[in-house]
């Protein structure tokens, strides 16, 4: 077991950075996404691992030595904690849900669940209808520069064309480039993140230390939607990575 972590505190949203995550999936390709993608398959492990975590932490805590569970003992490290919400139509008074958003709530900082040419991507959120279809999602990477995401500006620019591009404000100036497709909406974005509004915590077991030291990034996300779902996902986009593309479904 490695003895060391890191916790990232963002006021806006939590994000925890453990040791590197065990995650069961293999590595999405965003380039191309079939958009008849199983949601719930991809996130069962998680959910799977979370439920057995929180069960033996309650046997531990009445008293169930840890030493008895072996090799099978989950450390909250191992695994994505993945928060499922139910989402409504901006406009619709009935309260009747569409769907489900599928919100990573902890993640491993510099991992690779997903990529998109040369950009690798540490967290991906995603969104499925009432139905279980694929709705949405949202991919997102830390650089240290500006560089990873020019490259997957210009690999996207080839192949789609010029983006429609839009200037927007939360929290600092950034613009969204924009691509309608025949099936899909395909967006990114890039953000400076001075880290004001996130508390890191580095815990070195070993040595008993701690290292609350900020490395600013450049923040990419990129976001698919299905055309299926245009209408309903609007108003939906409200909280976490989400909220960088509130706008991009409007004409």
């Amino acid at each position: 077991m490695k003895n060391k972590f890191t916790i990232f505190l963002p006021i806006i949203t939590a994000l925890f950075a453990f040791t590197p995550s065990q995650h069961t999936n293999q590595l999405l390709n965003l380039d191309g996404f079939n958009l008849n993608f199983n949601i719930e398959s991809y996130y069962a492990p998680s959910i799977k691992k979370a439920k057995l975590y929180r069960e033996q932490r309650d046997a531990i805590l009445n008293g169930k030595d840890e030493k008895e569970f072996g090799g099978k003992l989950v450390y909250a490290w191992s695994f994505e904690t993945i928060s499922i919400d139910s989402i409504f139509m901006d406009d619709d008074h009935s309260h009747k849900p569409i769907g489900l958003q599928y919100n990573m709530k902890s993640w491993t900082a510099g991992d690779s669940l997903a990529r998109f040419g040369n950009m690798y991507f540490d967290a991906v959120h995603m969104m499925s209808s009432s139905e279980g279809k694929f709705m949405a999602l949202v991919a997102t990477n830390q650089s240290e520069d500006e560089k990873s995401f020019k490259e997957l500006l210009s690999v996207i620019e080839k192949k789609y064309g010029r983006a429609e591009i839009k200037e927007e404000e939360f929290f600092g100036q950034y613009y969204t480039y924009r691509w309608q497709l025949k099936d899909r909406i395909l967006a990114v974005s890039s953000k400076y993140n001075d880290k004001s509004n996130e508390l890191k915590i580095a815990v070195d077991l070993n040595n008993n230390s701690v290292d609350t030291t900020k490395h600013l990034s450049i923040d990419s996300k990129l976001f698919i939607l299905s055309n299926n779902f245009k209408d309903s996902a609007m108003g939906s986009l409200k909280c976490g990575s989400w909220l960088y593309f509130d706008r991009v479904l409007e004409n």
